[in-house]
């Protein structure tokens, strides 16, 4: 048999309804299908049927890796989910979502190029995964937690290099818009695969690997993975030569906070930080040079700690800095992007951008066949006397703060009243209100 390089060699599939798990050889797909995607997007075809809907136990949930993972070459960190997408309007159909982080990495080793999941188990499971051996093991003590939640008991349970994708009470409840974690706002957020998972039981993946991956030229990678660093980390207005060219750092615009690890000062958040109680450091992911995420630690302990990435600071600043004038506090951003997190909700279908400047879209390319930020639209039907605090059950009056945020969140992870509404999805729940306007 010829040497295999960048793959593990073998896809794990566990039939949730009949508790059967297989193992196939990546042969039968690589490297014709290479990459995550198209790897998975081969499986899709040649199983999902026009008749299986996107909740139906027939529908599989893929996870799949590229050749370049866990290889040690850097930008490798992307892993794919793909499956027939709940969010997709009006008809479900094929969606990759991707994800950064480890969990890519801990597949492959692992000893597996792909995961595909199919069926529906009796009762709420989990998936143990280790070097190749694998269990589906009772989910009673998971269900109902937060994502953080579930994973700091997995890693109580396996050891706290376990890597684990799962779903918070917005995937068990079979929110439209729910997301599979694989970190602290870390996903698969895209697509509604939390209902996907939810809907066959699947509480979470446990995943821990002690292998490698073969690479046919160990020296090339390194010396690729040193020309990225020559890009990446040249600096605005220096003159650097890289490959042979000489380059030249452009200047960027100022950016004025988040991002650089700074509330911005006259802020209570800056002004936390400048007294320590506020701690921010920046992080990423395993061998990529660009640091797109920021750390933060509460002394008072209000929200845990976590980590969000820079767009995700945006996605609530404006509603808060509308409540509390001026420029955004800070708490209330950040704690939108841990609770949509903790709660396993896509924070951008929940989230709003008209006031950035960003059109408010209602046409069909967006995920869902609405606008991505489906809260404009809510507030807009609430400004026309559509939707009401009697009607919704939402401190409209108090929208952009922290009471909103957290009755707005809640009920839609939970299902409770108008979030029961909104939980369809921004199409679905869009028409729901138009029908319902009088």
């Amino acid at each position: 048999m010829a040497e295999q390089y960048g793959y593990a060699g073998k896809i794990l599939r566990v039939d949730l309804t009949d508790k059967i798990i297989t193992e196939i050889p990546s042969a039968n797909y690589l490297p014709k299908y290479v990459g995550g995607r198209g790897l998975a997007a081969k499986i899709y075809w040649d199983e999902i049927t026009p008749e299986i809907g996107a909740l139906d136990p027939e529908n599989r949930l893929i996870f799949a890796t590229g050749a370049l993972t866990a290889t040690g070459a850097a930008y490798a960190a992307p892993s794919v989910c793909l499956a027939k997408a709940p969010c997709i309007y009006p008809v479900s159909t094929i969606y990759p979502s991707i994800a950064l982080g480890r969990w890519g990495y801990e597949i492959k080793f692992a000893g597996y190029d792909a995961i595909i999941v199919q069926g529906k188990a009796e009762k709420p499971v989990y998936l143990w995964i280790k070097d190749g051996h694998v269990e589906i093991r009772n989910a009673a003590s998971l269900w109902g937690k937060t994502t953080s939640q579930t994973r700091m008991k997995l890693m109580q349970m396996h050891g706290k290099n376990v890597q684990a994708a799962c779903i918070g009470p917005a995937g068990e409840n079979l929110v439209i818009q729910s997301i599979i974690a694989v970190d602290c706002n870390t996903a698969f957020a895209h697509g509604g695969f939390g209902a996907v998972m939810g809907s066959k039981n699947l509480k979470a993946i446990a995943i821990r690997g002690t292998g490698s991956i073969k690479v046919a030229n160990p020296k090339r990678i390194l010396e690729v993975n040193e020309h990225m660093r020559k890009v990446a980390t040249i600096l605005p207005g220096e003159t650097r030569s890289v490959g042979g060219k000489t380059i030249v750092g452009k200047h960027r615009p100022p950016v004025p906070y988040f991002w650089q690890y700074m509330w911005p000062k006259g802020t209570k958040m800056g002004r936390e930080q400048e007294l320590g109680l506020v701690k921010m450091s920046p992080s990423g992911c395993p061998g990529c040079n660009t640091i797109c995420k920021t750390k933060v630690r509460l002394a008072d302990n209000a929200v845990h700690s976590g980590s969000f990435e820079c767009g995700e600071s945006l996605l609530w600043a404006g509603q808060e800095q509308e409540y509390y004038g001026g420029r955004p506090a800070g708490r209330v951003l950040y704690e939108f992007a841990i609770l949509t997190d903790d709660l396993g909700i896509d924070s951008s279908l929940v989230s709003s951008m008209a006031w950035m400047g960003f059109p408010v879209d209602f046409g069909p390319e967006a995920p869902g066949g609405g606008s991505i930020m489906h809260l404009d639209m809510l507030r807009e039907a609430h400004k026309r006397g559509i939707l009401t605090e009697e009607n919704t059950g939402l401190p409209w009056s108090k929208y952009g703060s922290q009471e909103f945020l957290r009755e707005y969140t809640y009920k839609i992870a939970y299902r409770e009243g108008f979030g029961d509404v909104i939980a369809k999805g921004p199409a679905l729940s869009t028409k729901y209100i138009m029908e319902h306007e009088e």
